[in-house]
């Protein structure tokens, strides 16, 4: 998703690239900020639940 994202956005005239981010930890962000001077996140949280509350509440 991310290569395809970018590409569209790089057709509407957006400077993009997809990179990995682990948001786990710091270092994802730094390499970002260091290589590309800002970091702007799009996200895709597939597999990643919300918080449910018990069924019949």
């Amino acid at each position: 998703m991310g290569a395809a994202a970018a590409a569209a956005l790089k057709d509407e005239g957006v400077e993009a690239s997809a990179v990995t981010v682990d948001v786990t930890g710091p270092a994802s962000g730094r390499y970002a900020r260091d290589r590309y001077g800002a970091l702007h996140l799009t996200g895709q949280h597939a597999g990643i639940g919300g918080a449910s509350a018990p069924t019949g509440e």
